[in-house]
C-alpha cells in the first residue's frame, strides 16, 4: 500500500508557537507517521486553536492535562516533547470520540475528554500513569498485544471485547470495540500507540436482555398448563446465567409462601426453602416485597448460603445480591406470586438492569395470566360443548357471544397448531396448499422455505394415483381417510402417513377448500410388517412341527402295530403249543422246534421294532437337548477301531437280512500317525455314525447293487471338506488330531437342489422321502449339531442315481489306556444307543455265569405292577432271589429288616442290591436313597447299600440329581436285561473292590 500524505493548516492543530506553521501526517499501512515541514520552537502543552470556542468541559479537561506533572514521567516536560508527540497529542485532544495515547516504552497514558466516560472513577488519576499501573486488572491480558504493537509496529483491533475493569469499585463486565495503532517517528521508529475505543457494553448487555426476554416470550406463548408454567418459564432463563444466576418463584397461600419453581440452586438450598412462613429468616424480605408494588433488594445473600453451596453460575464467583419482585398475574392490586432473582456480580444494579428485571417479571405475570386465561377458555369451551349436548336451544342463544370470545382466542389456537404433533394443512379452492404447520413439513419432508405447489412430487410413485384420486373426491364433497407413503431417502425406511381430509364450505354451501391432518405411522406399519413376518414364520414352524409329529406318529405306529400283531401271534402260538402238550396228542419234536423257531423269529421282530422306536425317541431327546443348549461333550479315552467295529456290529444282522455288503477301511494316514487310543466323546461320535449308517441302509435297501463303505483317516491339520455348508466351530485343544470319516453308499443319490436343505431341522431331501423311506427328518440335523459340538464339519457329495458320500471330521487328542483307573470312577454318562446286536441276544445272555454272581438278593422298588412283575420274573429266571416294594417308604421298611441293619436279628433276610424307580407315590426314589445314605451316616445301617436308579428320566440334570442324592449308577427306560445286569456287575464290583468274578454274600452284620 502506498503512503498517503495529509497536510493540514495549523488552524486545526497547533501548539504554543511564536508563528503559524504547517504539520505533516503520513498514514503508512496501519501506522501513523508524524513530521513537520516548518519546524519552530515549542513553548508549552499542546492545545487546540480556538480553545475558547470549545465547551467548558473540554476546556476543563485541557486544564487538567496541563496540571499533570509530566516532568516526572518518562515522556518529560511538554516543552521538550518531540513534534511527533505534540502533533498526535493535538490530534487525540481534538478527536470527538474516545481516544487514548500511550507514549514511550512505559506506555504513559494520555486521553481526551470523551475517553473519561470509559475510565469513570479512574479519572483523573489515570492521566500520566503507566498503562500497567493505570489498568492493572487487564495488563496481563493486554501486555502481549501492547508489546507486539510497540516493538513490531503491528496494529490490532477487536469488536465487543470482554474486559473486566475496576472503574466503579469492583471488577465490572465491560465490552469495548477498540483499535491499537502504532504512531511512528519520522525515522520510522514507534513512539507510541493510539487507542480509539468505544464502550459497547450497553448494547451487548441490551442484546442479551432482549434475547432472554424473547426466549421467555416464546416459551410463554406456547405454554398451556398453569401448574408447570413457572418451572418451564424459569428453565427458559437458563440460557442467561450471567444476569440471572439463580431464580425462584413462590406462590402465595394464605399467610405463607410455597416454592413453585427454581433454577440455579439445589432443591435443599437455604435460599429456597419449600415453605416460608412468619418464622422463616427470609420472611421479612418477602413480606416487604408483597406489600410493595416494586422490588426489594436483598443485599446479604452470602449470609443465607452458610451450610449450603454458594451460587456461582455465570462468572464462577459467589452471587452477593438478589432482588425480589411481586408477580401480578391476575387483575387487582394483590400479587399472586413472588419472584427472587440473583444479580450479576459483575454488573451494577443500575436503571437498565432494573428495567430488564421489571420487564421480565411483568412478562412472567403476563404469561401466567395468559395460560390461566387459556385454561379458562378451554374449560369454558368444554362446558359449552357439554351444555350444547344437553340443550341445543341454549347453544343457539349463546352462539353469538361464544363466537366473539372464540375470535379473541383465535391467535392462541393458531399458536397451538404450530406445536401440534400432527401435520395440519389447508388448501384453497384450486387445490394449492395455503397453510401447513411445522409438523406437516417434518412428516412430508417439504421444508416451509420451499414452495408448496409441488408437494405431490414427494409422494411415493406407487401411491401417487391413489392420493390424487382421494384429493379429487374430497373436492367433490367426500371426506377422505387413507394411508400412503412418501418418497424414501437413500437407504432409508419407508415413511408411511395416515391422512384425513374434509372439504370446507362457505355460507352458500360451495366448497372453498380442504382442511386436513396427517400423522406419521411408519413405526406402526413397520411393526405390522414385522408381526406379519413373525406370524408367517410361526405358521411355517407350526406346519413343520405338525409334519414332524405326523412323521413321528407314523414311524412310531408302524412298529407299534407290528409289535401288537406279533405279540398276538406269539400268544396264540404258545396257547396252541400248550394245548398240544396238555392234550397229550401225538406230536413230533419237529413240530415243537418249528413252533419255537417261529416264536423266536417273532420275538426278534419285536426287538427290531422296539429298537427302531427307541432310535426315534433318542432323536427327539437329542433335539430337545440341542434346543436347550444342554448337549455336552464328555471326552474319554477309548480305542477308535473297537468303537467303530462295535457300531458296525450293531448293524450286522440288518445288513445280512437286507443283503447289503459293508466295508471298513482305515486310510494309511491313520496308520502312519500310529493312532490307537484317542480322547473324544464316543457316545456323540457313535450317534453320528449310527445316523449316517441308518440313512445309508434306508436308501440302499432297494438298489440292485448294495454296498456301504466306511473310510477312516486322520490328520494333524484341519481338513477342508468340499461343498461344506456348515459353519466351522473351532475348539482349542493341545496337539489336536482331526479324525475324518466318510460313509459312502450306492443308494438313490440326491438332486442338485436337495443338498442345501439336507442338514436343516425337520427337512428331508424331498416331501416324498418320508413316504418312500420313512424317518423324522431329524437325523442329519442332529448329526450336524453333534459334529459342530465336537469342533468339526459335515458335508455331502452325491450324484442322482449313483449314491452319496457323507463326510465329517471331529477334533480329538491322543489318548491312553485307562485300565488302571477305569474302576475308580463312575462310568461316563451316555444316553446314546448301546452297541448291542439285538439279534445276538438270546437266552445265553441271561446266564448267571456271565456275571460270576451267585445267589444274589435284589430288592425291586417299583410302583408299576406290570414292570415290577416282568423284572422280577426275569431275575428269578436267572436264579436270583427278589423282593418288591411299591414305593420308597416300603423300601426303607424292608431294608430295616435286612442284614444291613446294624442291630440285625437272626431272621434278617440277606440283601445285595436295590433297583429303585424314581417317580413313585408316597416316597420317590431320590428321597428314598437320600434317607438310606443318612441312615448309613448315623450308623443305623452297616456298610454301603448298593442302589441303581431305574427311570425314564434321561436328561443330564435329572441324572446328576440322582447321583447327587446317592445313587451308585442309573439305567434309563426302556432297557435290555443284559444292560441292567452289566450295570449291576459294575456297581457291585466297584463297591466290593473286585474287578472280576464278583460274588456277593452277606454275613449277619450285613457286610459284604
Amino acid at each position: 500500500m502506498s503512503p498517503v500524505h495529509y497536510s493540514t493548516p495549523a488552524g486545526l492543530f497547533a501548539a504554543h508557537h511564536s508563528q503559524i506553521r504547517w504539520t505533516k501526517t503520513l498514514v503508512r499501512g496501519s501506522s501513523i507517521v508524524t513530521g513537520e515541514t516548518q519546524p519552530a520552537e515549542s513553548t508549552g502543552f499542546p492545545s487546540v486553536v480556538n480553545l475558547h470556542k470549545q465547551s467548558q468541559a473540554f476546556q476543563n479537561h485541557i486544564k487538567l492535562l496541563e496540571s499533570v506533572d509530566w516532568a516526572n514521567t518518562s515522556i518529560g516536560d511538554p516543552s521538550e516533547w518531540p513534534i511527533a508527540l505534540r502533533t498526535i497529542c493535538s490530534f487525540v485532544l481534538a478527536c470527538p470520540f474516545p481516544t487514548a495515547l500511550y507514549w514511550g516504552e512505559d506506555l504513559v497514558i494520555l486521553y481526551n475528554k470523551p475517553y473519561t466516560e470509559l475510565t469513570a472513577q479512574k479519572h483523573p488519576s489515570l492521566l500520566g500513569k503507566l498503562y500497567r499501573e493505570g489498568w492493572p486488572e487487564i495488563w496481563q491480558l493486554m501486555e502481549e498485544t501492547m508489546e507486539n504493537a510497540f516493538y513490531n509496529a503491528k496494529p490490532s483491533t477487536k469488536d465487543d471485547d470482554l474486559l473486566f475493569i475496576n472503574r466503579h469499585g469492583f471488577l465490572e463486565e465491560c465490552y469495548f470495540s477498540w483499535s491499537l495503532v502504532p504512531v511512528l517517528h519520522p525515522d520510522g521508529k514507534v513512539g507510541g500507540l493510539l487507542n480509539p475505543a468505544f464502550d459497547s457494553t450497553k448494547r451487548v448487555i441490551a442484546e442479551r436482555h432482549i434475547q432472554t426476554l424473547r426466549n421467555l416470550g416464546q416459551m410463554a406463548a406456547t405454554a398451556q398448563e398453569a401448574d408447570n408454567f413457572y418451572q418451564v418459564a424459569l428453565e427458559s432463563l437458563l440460557s442467561n446465567p450471567y444476569d440471572i444466576p439463580f431464580a425462584c418463584i413462590y406462590k402465595i397461600q394464605q399467610l405463607s409462601f410455597v416454592l413453585s419453581a427454581s433454577i440455579g440452586l439445589p432443591s435443599n438450598h437455604n435460599l429456597i426453602p419449600y415453605l416460608i412462613d412468619a418464622s422463616s429468616p427470609l420472611a421479612e424480605y418477602y413480606i416487604t416485597a408483597h406489600k410493595s408494588i416494586s422490588y426489594v433488594l436483598f443485599e446479604n445473600v452470602e449470609e443465607f448460603c452458610a451450610g449450603s453451596d454458594q451460587c456461582r453460575r455465570g462468572w464462577d464467583i459467589p452471587v452477593q445480591r438478589a432482588v425480589i419482585y411481586p408477580i401480578f398475574a391476575n387483575e387487582g392490586d394483590r400479587p399472586s406470586g413472588m419472584l427472587m432473582m440473583g444479580l450479576n456480580p459483575r454488573r451494577p444494579f443500575d436503571e437498565v438492569y432494573q428495567i430488564f428485571l421489571e420487564l421480565l417479571s411483568r412478562q412472567l405475570a403476563t404469561g401466567m395470566g395468559r395460560v390461566q386465561l387459556f385454561e379458562e377458555d378451554v374449560k369454558r369451551v368444554n362446558e359449552i360443548t357439554e351444555l350444547s349436548r344437553q340443550n341445543g336451544i341454549e347453544l343457539q342463544r349463546q352462539l353469538a357471544q361464544t363466537t366473539k370470545e372464540l375470535k379473541q382466542s383465535e391467535m392462541k389456537f393458531t399458536r397451538m397448531a404450530e406445536i401440534c404433533p400432527a401435520g395440519i394443512y389447508i388448501a384453497d379452492s384450486s387445490g394449492a396448499l395455503s397453510y401447513v404447520n411445522q409438523a406437516w413439513s417434518e412428516i412430508s419432508g417439504n421444508p416451509k422455505s420451499q414452495p408448496l405447489t409441488e408437494w405431490m412430487d414427494s409422494i411415493h410413485p406407487d401411491d401417487l394415483k391413489l392420493v390424487k384420486s382421494s384429493w379429487e373426491k374430497c373436492f367433490r364433497g367426500e371426506q377422505q381417510r387413507l394411508e400412503y407413503r412418501w418418497k424414501t431417502p437413500y437407504q432409508g425406511k419407508e415413511r408411511w402417513t395416515i391422512a384425513s381430509s374434509a372439504p370446507e364450505y362457505d355460507h352458500h354451501g360451495q366448497i372453498i377448500g380442504v382442511t386436513g391432518c396427517i400423522m406419521n405411522v411408519s413405526e406402526r406399519k413397520n411393526s405390522e410388517k414385522y408381526q406379519q413376518k413373525r406370524a408367517e414364520e410361526a405358521i411355517e414352524r407350526k406346519r413343520q412341527q405338525e409334519y414332524f409329529i405326523d412323521m413321528t406318529s407314523h414311524e412310531m405306529r408302524n412298529p407299534l402295530g407290528a409289535i401288537i400283531q406279533t405279540v398276538d401271534f406269539v400268544v396264540e402260538s404258545l396257547h396252541n403249543l400248550l394245548q398240544m402238550v396238555s392234550s397229550r396228542k401225538s406230536f413230533s419234536s419237529i413240530d415243537i422246534a418249528r413252533k419255537v423257531n417261529e416264536n423266536i423269529l417273532d420275538m426278534k421282530t419285536i426287538v427290531l421294532c422296539t429298537t427302531h422306536m427307541r432310535r426315534i425317541t433318542n432323536d427327539i431327546l437329542t433335539l430337545s437337548k440341542v434346543d436347550s443348549n444342554l448337549l455336552l461333550v464328555t471326552p474319554v479315552d477309548f480305542q477308535l477301531k473297537e468303537c467303530v467295529e462295535g457300531v458296525l456290529k450293531m448293524f450286522e444282522a440288518e445288513l445280512q437280512s437286507k443283503q447289503i455288503a459293508s466295508e471298513l477301511d482305515f486310510d494309511k494316514s491313520y496308520t502312519e500317525l500310529g493312532i490307537c487310543w484317542v480322547k473324544a466323546d464316543p457316545s456323540r461320535f457313535n450317534q453320528v455314525l449310527i445316523n449316517l449308517f441308518t440313512n445309508a441302509i434306508k436308501f440302499t435297501d432297494k438298489r440292485p447293487h448294495r454296498l456301504i463303505k466306511l473310510n477312516i483317516s486322520a490328520s494333524t491339520e484341519r481338513p477342508s471338506l468340499p461343498d461344506s455348508t456348515i459353519n466351522q466351530c473351532t475348539i482349542l485343544v493341545e496337539n489336536p488330531i482331526y479324525l475324518i470319516f466318510s460313509v459312502t453308499d450306492t443308494g438313490s443319490g440326491l438332486k442338485e437342489g436337495e443338498r442345501a436343505i439336507l442338514f436343516q431341522r425337520f427337512m428331508q431331501a424331498t416331501p416324498k422321502t418320508h413316504v418312500k423311506y420313512g424317518g423324522s427328518g431329524l437325523g442329519l440335523f442332529i448329526c450336524r449339531k453333534l459334529v459342530e459340538l465336537q469342533g468339526g464339519e459335515i458335508t455331502v457329495s452325491s450324484v442322482e442315481g449313483q449314491g452319496s458320500t457323507f463326510a465329517f471330521y471331529i477334533v480329538a487328542q491322543r489318548g491312553s489306556n485307562p485300565d488302571d483307573k477305569s474302576m475308580n470312577s463312575l462310568p461316563v454318562v451316555s444316553t446314546s444307543p448301546k452297541l448291542v446286536d439285538a439279534f445276538q441276544l438270546n437266552q445265553s445272555s441271561y446266564n448267571f455265569t456271565l456275571l460270576n454272581l451267585s445267589d444274589l438278593h435284589v430288592l425291586i422298588v417299583e410302583d408299576n405292577v406290570i414292570n415290577q412283575r416282568i423284572l422280577r420274573k426275569q431275575l428269578n429266571q436267572i436264579g436270583w432271589t427278589t423282593y418288591v416294594a411299591n414305593h420308597g417308604q416300603e423300601a426303607l421298611e424292608q431294608i430295616a429288616k435286612s442284614k444291613f441293619r446294624s442291630s440285625a436279628l437272626d431272621d434278617a433276610f440277606p440283601l445285595d442290591i436295590c433297583l429303585v424307580d424314581v417317580e413313585m407315590p408316597v416316597m420317590d426314589g431320590i428321597t428314598c436313597v437320600r434317607k438310606i445314605r443318612e441312615m448309613e451316616q448315623k450308623g443305623e445301617l452297616c456298610g454301603h447299600v448298593p442302589a441303581i436308579a431305574v427311570s425314564a428320566n434321561a436328561r443330564k440334570e435329572q441324572i446328576d440329581k440322582m447321583i447327587a442324592a446317592g445313587m451308585d449308577d442309573f439305567v434309563t427306560k426302556p432297557y435290555r436285561i443284559p444292560e441292567l445286569l452289566e450295570k449291576m456287575k459294575v456297581v457291585l464290583a466297584r463297591i466290593s473292590g473286585q474287578d472280576k468274578g464278583v460274588g456277593m454274600n452277606m454275613d449277619k452284620t450285613g457286610k459284604v
